[in-house]
């Protein structure tokens, strides 16, 4: 939320503020949810969402309302709905269609979290002591170095689900998630329903339970 609406004239305190905030407006679409009200992570509200937040602070950011609309929703749109889309799921297309949909890439990544504090330190502080200049090029590096290993675990993730489909017949559906230093998936053919992990980098495929489905 500081990248959008950076000022090289706010004051530390005010900088940490507006993280706090922006790490709150983030966590808005997921409170509803946990009573089962998933229509606040859909595309199509997050809008509607960004308005209301750019109208809350419109008096502690001196910004353009269009420009902190436009900031508002971003940020939901990325810490929100991405980042969900990368771990359990959204429903990204709510009302109609109610499908929850995932990419899973992300569990519980100490090496995210750890980069991702760095930045949002590096962030606060990084106007006080470097030029406008030095501070984008250090924090882009830190951008496409998060990019780069979510890039490299989608295609990880990608590989398995091709080995999959070779390694067994008439698969109807494939389901993997992240666990820590390993892959675990979940295989559906017609004849068979597969569970099982493989390492980070998928080589050997270790089945835990196979089951024959009634025909």
């Amino acid at each position: 939320m500081n990248i959008i609406f950076e000022n090289r004239n706010y004051s530390l305190r005010k900088r940490l503020f507006i993280f706090l905030i922006g790490g709150l407006f983030v966590l808005t679409p997921d409170i509803p949810k946990l009573f089962g009200i998933v229509s606040l992570h859909s595309i199509f509200f997050v809008p509607f969402i960004g308005a209301g937040l750019a109208f809350a602070v419109k008096n502690i950011i001196n910004l353009p309302f269009l420009k902190l609309w436009i900031g508002m929703t971003t940020v939901l749109a990325i810490g929100g709905i991405g980042i969900d889309y990368i771990g359990n799921g959204v429903h990204v297309l709510y009302p109609f269609v109610e499908k929850n949909f995932s990419f899973s890439i992300i569990s519980n990544d100490f090496w995210l979290i750890l980069i991702l504090c760095t930045i949002i330190a590096f962030r606060i502080i990084a106007p006080f002591f470097t030029t406008f200049k030095q501070a984008t090029m250090i924090l882009s590096s830190g951008i496409i170095i998060v990019a780069f290993l979510l890039g490299a675990k989608a295609y990880l993730k990608i590989e398995l689900e091709n080995k999959l489909y070779e390694h067994f017949s008439h698969v109807q559906h494939i389901e993997t998630v992240p666990a820590n230093d390993k892959w675990r998936f979940a295989v559906y053919t017609s004849e068979l329903y597969v569970n099982g992990s493989t390492s980070l980098w998928p080589e050997k495929i270790i089945i835990d339970n196979k089951v024959s489905l009634p025909k």
